[in-house]
Formats: structure tokens, sequence, C-alpha cells
């Protein structure tokens, strides 16, 4: 596959400021690249076992099954009115990779994974809208895009399909999408795509916490954390004369006593890059019972004796927080706290692609940063291979 490039005529503050959350917008000739893979080897990928895929049968009824599939399931199929979706293709592939960065202008941070979708004539997932911005990057062949309004969340959907497809739907806009033409498609918009050759579709989904997913797991923190000790009590000589009131007193104390630890900011900021960081595929990380010594690892990496390269699965961020003096480095769900003198170094950590070894070899023997280093070594982050 030839790099993917972005077309340069293409204006991000024009679209940000009037497309980005507001409304689909059809960006012609946007990418170019070649398809990574061919159908028959995706059809392969999705019969590992560790790879999350499906296949949605039917044009005007859906039909839904899980992967992981057998070459029968793939040899059996009809010619039209089928497509296969592979989730998390970055992950196996650096191409993915690469088509997946042409869209960092939107924080990297907030990408959730590339899909890739192979369908035959008429084949698509039927009528549905999501409640993450996505990116539909056409690859070889055609396919049309119906497109509705913004669907309300007590929109009506289909029954007994398993796919959260919409009961009806009205069509305002139709567009048909050549390889290299991206699709923009906001939250919560309906869409619907078919295929009208065989075609390859990458989706560029996003990250986008409800508000339930971040109580639930904010929360959770807070009940690990919390002091079984620290109780609500009331003051009786306040009590009201009716003991069946629950007086304004003793409401306020025990929403104080919650508020307490639901305030504090920096708190929240941890959780919250470790939440953004959590890896999508956790099954693909080995943790190690053991790591080299520092002057072992590097004299190694120094002789090329061992690679060292960041796992294809990992996820990393950072926040600098000068007001408290602090620097949160997120990685695979895990939080390290450190000066800001360390902002440099942590910001080009993030922005790496595959090797870490020119990194690796800049710290000193007492750089904070050689133990998060070691760290996500023993948690996986960081991988060691033999040179080929």
């Amino acid at each position: 596959m030839s790099q993917a490039t972005l077309n340069a005529s293409f204006n991000i503050s024009k679209f940000l400021a009037q497309d980005w959350q507001k409304r689909p917008r059809l960006l012609p000739q946007l990418v170019k690249f070649d398809d990574p893979l061919s159908a028959e080897e995706l059809a392969g990928l999705a019969c590992e076992e560790e790879v999350e895929s499906r296949l949605v049968l039917g044009a005007r009824e859906w039909t839904l099954r899980h992967g992981p599939f057998q070459e029968s399931d793939f040899t059996s199929l009809a010619e039209n009115n089928w497509s296969l979706l592979v989730q998390s293709v970055d992950i196996y592939s650096n191409a993915f990779k690469e088509l997946q960065s042409l869209f960092t202008f939107i924080p990297k941070w907030r990408l959730e994974d590339v899909m890739v979708s192979f369908a035959s004539p008429g084949g698509g997932v039927g009528p549905h809208f999501d409640y993450y911005d996505v990116f539909l990057v056409q690859g070889s062949g055609q396919r049309r895009w119906r497109l509705g309004g913004k669907c309300q969340i007590n929109a009506k959907l289909q029954k007994n399909s398993g796919l959260a497809l919409l009961n009806s739907f009205n069509t305002e806009q139709e567009v048909i999408l050549n390889a290299g033409d991206v699709l923009y498609i906001p939250p919560q918009f309906a869409h619907w795509g078919e295929a009208i050759s065989d075609s390859f579709c990458y989706s560029i989904g996003f990250r986008a916490p409800s508000i339930a997913d971040m109580l639930e797991g904010y929360s959770e923190g807070l009940i690990e954390r919390a002091n079984p000790a620290e109780r609500f009590t009331n003051e009786l000589g306040f009590s009201s004369n009716d003991s069946a009131e629950i007086t304004i007193k003793d409401l306020n104390k025990a929403y104080s006593l919650l508020q307490q630890k639901t305030t504090n900011q920096l708190a929240f900021n941890k959780w919250f890059g470790a939440h953004m960081t959590l890896p999508k595929n956790p099954d693909l990380f080995c943790k190690l019972d053991e790591v080299p010594e520092y002057l072992e690892l590097q004299g190694a990496l120094i002789d090329n004796r061992t690679l060292m390269e960041i796992n294809s699965a990992s996820r990393m961020a950072y926040a600098n927080l000068p007001q408290e003096q602090t620097l949160l480095f997120f990685v695979d769900g895990r939080v390290y706290v450190l000066p800001p003198s360390n902002l440099n170094v942590v910001s080009t950590i993030c922005n790496l692609k595959y090797s870490f070894k020119e990194i690796f070899l800049t710290l000193n023997n007492n750089d904070e940063l050689i133990y998060v280093a070691l760290d996500m070594l023993r948690e996986g982050s960081l991988l060691l291979s033999d040179p080929i």
C-alpha cells in the first residue's frame, strides 16, 4: 500500500468551524491510498479468535452473525446482499494506522479504532445512527449513502435483528462514494450505506463516553478508595420534633459528604485520562513477571540485540496542569504523575508510531521516565523482540 495522504486543499479550520458535530459532509477525494487488504485477507482476519468481526446478511431485512468465522462461512455466501465488518484493524496492520493518523486534526486520544467493511452489491448494515462522530473512507468500489436527519434518543428501532436499526428512514440527501471520497457523519445523524459494487469502506470512529459511563466509572474508583469509617451522622440537638422528618440540615450534611469526594478536580483529571486511554483490546497485552535491568536493556538496544516497540494496541495521552505543577501521562488506563519538565519527552512518546528505542536511549539512569518505561514494558505497553 502506498502511504495514505490527505488532500492538500482540505481546509481543516473551515471544516471544524462549519461541519464538525453540526452536519453530515461529503469530502470528495479527501484521501489518497490503496486498499491495505484484499477481501480474502480480511475474511482470513475474521476467522481469528481474537478479532472482533460480524457478518450482516440481507438487503431490506437483515440478520447478524458474529465471528470468529470458518472459511466455509464465506464460500457459502451468495453473490449479493452481505457485508463483512472487522473491528480494530489498525492493531493488525500499520497501513491502517497510517490512514487513521490522517484524522488527528481531531485529538488522537479520542480516536477509537478503524473498522473495515467489505460488502457485495446490495450489502450494508441498514438504516441506523451512532452516538459518536465517524469518517467513512471509501476504498475500492462504490457505495450509495442515504442521509437522514438528527435522531432523538427515543427513535423507534427495529426488533430482532440485533443491529439497532431505525424503524423508519426519511432520506434527505443521497451521495455515491468513489475511492478516496470521505463522508463525515456527526453523532445521532441517520445514515444508510449500500454497496453498488464489491467495495471496501473504512470507518474512523471516535470515543464519546456518555455521562452515565463517566458517572459509573468515576464512582467505582471513589467507592474503591472510600474509607468505611467515614459515615453520615446527625446532631440530635438539631433534629425535628417529628422523628419521621429528614431535616434540611441532615440533607445538606449528607450532600456535602458526597460533594467533598466528587469535587476533587485533580482526582477526576487522573480518572478521565486513564478512562480515555483504556485499550479497546486488553487481551493483546501480556504482562511480564520480570523486566530487564535498565543498563542490561540499554546495552542490548545499543548492540541491536533486541528491539523495543510500542504495542500496536496501546493508547497514550497526557495532560499538562501548570497550576498543580504536574504532568499526567496516561498509558493504557494507567496514570503516571510526573514533573512538568518531562513535557517535551512525554509529548514525543505519545506521538511515536512504532519504535521506542531512540527515546529509551536518551533517558538517564536516574530519570523518572526510566521507571515509567520499565513499567510500560512490564504491563505490555512496550514489547521486546529479536531483530529480523
